[in-house]
C-alpha cells in the first residue's frame, strides 16, 4: 500500500519533485499551487498501522 502512495502522489499533475527526507517512515513531496508553478507547498507521508493483527 504504501509504494503504490508514493507512486499516486508522483503521479499528481502537481508534483514537482521529492523532498529531502524519504525513509521507510517519512516520504517528502514537493507539489505546486494550482495555477501557479512557483508556489511550492512541501507535503509530508508519514504511513502508520492502526490497529494490526491480533
Amino acid at each position: 500500500m504504501i509504494s503504490k502512495a508514493v507512486v499516486a502522489f508522483e503521479a499528481h499533475p502537481n508534483f514537482k519533485r521529492r523532498g529531502t527526507t524519504s525513509t521507510s517512515e517519512r516520504y517528502d513531496f514537493i507539489v505546486h499551487a494550482n495555477g501557479d508553478t512557483a508556489r511550492e507547498m512541501r507535503i509530508a507521508f508519514l504511513p502508520f498501522l492502526v490497529g494490526g493483527a491480533r
